[in-house]
C-alpha cells in the first residue's frame, strides 16, 4: 500500500517559500516488510515514527524508540495499529505527516498462528544471551520455560511455569531483531531467537493465548532478572489461571479499542472435541487441558488480517 501526505494548515498548496519536505509518501504495511518513506527533500529531515495506541478509550500516536530513519521495519507491537511518520526540515517549518493504515500480518504467518491455535498450543526453540539452548512452551493453560541440553536432545526440564493469572508481559527488543524480553511475575527473562520472524510469531503467539483477562506489568510490580544461574533451576507451580474473558488488553495491540473481540474467521477449535496436549517434562502425566475457545484477534473482519493484494 502506499500512504500520502496529510494536508497541514488548510487548503492553500501555494505557499510562497521553500519546502523543505514535499509529496511525502509510505510503501508498505505487512510485519516484516520495511516501510519506506519517500519524497522531495531540501536537506536532511528529522524523522520520527509513531504507533498509535489506546489510553482510558483515548487514541493517541505514541513515538517507537530508536524509529529515526526514512525506513521502518513493522514489529509485533505494530500489528493491527496504524502507524504515523512526522518529518521536518533541517531548518524547521511545518510537520509533513503521513498516517498508514493498520499494520497487517502475512498470509504464511496468519496460517501459522492458525495452525497454532486449532492445536492448542505451541513450542518455540530459543537460546539466551549466553548461548543455552532454551524452550518456550505456550498453552490455553500456562506458559513454561525450559532447558534444553542441545538442540540435538529432546529431553528438557522445566525451569519456570507460570499461568496466566500471573503478570506476563512480551516485549520485542527495538535494538536486537531477534529478541525478546520475557517477563513473568518477578522474574525476566531474555530470549534470542532464530529470525525476526520468528521473534514476532512467538510474541503474538503469548499474548494470543495469555489473553486480555491476563495482567501484565503497567502496575509496577517488583521484578527479579533470572539469568538462568541456579536459583532459576527451581520450577514454580502457579495458581490454576482464573479468567479468559474476551476484552480489551491495553499495551499489547496498540491503537485497538478491543484487538481480542472477533476471532479468525470464527472460534478456535470445539472443546469438546479437543485432543490433551502433553508434554514429557518434570510433571509426569501432567495434562494441558483445554479452556474455553477463547476469541482472538488483532484486527477486526471488516480490516481483514490478512495481507492481500490491495495490501501488498
Amino acid at each position: 500500500s502506499t500512504f500520502l501526505q496529510e494536508k497541514v494548515g488548510g487548503d492553500d498548496d501555494d505557499d510562497e517559500g521553500i519546502k523543505y519536505v514535499d509529496q511525502l509518501q509510505v510503501i508498505g504495511g505487512i510485519l516484516g516488510t520495511p516501510l519506506q518513506a519517500k519524497g522531495e527533500f531540501v536537506g536532511t529531515p528529522s524523522v520520527q515514527w509513531y504507533r498509535q495506541q489506546t489510553h482510558y478509550g483515548k487514541q493517541d500516536f505514541v513515538s517507537i524508540e530508536g524509529a529515526t530513519d526514512l525506513v521502518y521495519t513493522a514489529t509485533a507491537d505494530d500489528v493491527g495499529a496504524c502507524l504515523r511518520l512526522e518529518c521536518v526540515g533541517p531548518y524547521g517549518g511545518d510537520k509533513a505527516i503521513v498516517n498508514t493504515g493498520p499494520i497487517a500480518l502475512d498470509t504464511t504467518m496468519h496460517a501459522e498462528l492458525m495452525g497454532l491455535f486449532g492445536r492448542g498450543h505451541a513450542e518455540f526453540n530459543a537460546s539466551t544471551p549466553q548461548q543455552e539452548p532454551r524452550v518456550l512452551l505456550v498453552t490455553r493453560k500456562n506458559i513454561k520455560v525450559r532447558n534444553r541440553l542441545s538442540r540435538l536432545v529432546t529431553s528438557a526440564a522445566t525451569l519456570y511455569k507460570q499461568g496466566y493469572d500471573q503478570p506476563l508481559t512480551a516485549n520485542v527488543d527495538p535494538s536486537n531483531p531477534n529478541e525478546i524480553e520475557l517477563r513473568l511475575a518477578e522474574h525476566t527473562f531474555r530470549f534470542i531467537m532464530d529470525s525476526r520472524g520468528s521473534r514476532d510469531l512467538a510474541v503474538i503467539t503469548i499474548r494470543m493465548f495469555a489473553g486480555p483477562g491476563c495482567p501484565t506489568h503497567s502496575d509496577g510490580s517488583e521484578e527479579r532478572s533470572m539469568e538462568d544461574g541456579p536459583e532459576a533451576e527451581e520450577p514454580t507451580e502457579p495458581t490454576e489461571p482464573t479468567s479468559f474473558r474476551p476484552s480489551a488488553r491495553s499495551g499489547d495491540f496498540a491503537g485497538q479499542e478491543n484487538p481480542f473481540g472477533d476471532p479468525f474467521g470464527g472460534e478456535f477449535g470445539d472443546e469438546a472435541n479437543a485432543p490433551k496436549v502433553e508434554w514429557s517434562d518434570d510433571d509426569e502425566g501432567e495434562g494441558e487441558e483445554f479452556k474455553p475457545a477463547i476469541q482472538v484477534s488483532i484486527r477486526s473482519k471488516e480490516n481483514a488480517i490478512v495481507a492481500d493484494a490491495s495490501t501488498l
